[in-house]
């Protein structure tokens, strides 16, 4: 079982090739664009464990950005009681959803 655990972000993620995630948007991003993540904190192939101090060298991993999207809205209620101030806050985060092709190592 091959996966990886990789930075993008601000967020760590768990991934094995073949899989969809949904990802923080990047400015500018298509669909059918190929990513290539070199953020790579942990990879393990079978009996091969790379850990990286804090990330590996020669991994990358290869993605295809799938569609952009929003997520679902926040709404935030503040209320201060006896003092009629209310305020209410929306928010719909951009997410791109990736498809991990594959965990690539480059043996130097």
């Amino acid at each position: 079982m091959t996966y990886a655990i990789i930075e993008t972000g601000g967020h760590q993620l768990f991934i094995k090739p073949g899989n969809f995630y949904n990802i923080k948007n990047f400015p500018k991003t298509k669909s059918n664009t190929k990513l290539i993540f070199n953020r790579v904190l942990f990879f393990n192939s079978n009996n091969e464990i790379f850990i990286g101090q804090p990330f590996i060298k020669n991994i990358i991993v290869e993605a295809r950005i799938i569609k952009n999207f929003k997520a679902s809205k926040i709404i935030v209620y503040k209320m201060r009681r006896k003092k009629k101030t209310r305020r209410k806050y929306g928010q719909r985060q951009s997410l791109i959803q990736v498809f991990i092709e594959k965990i690539k190592l480059n043996k130097i």
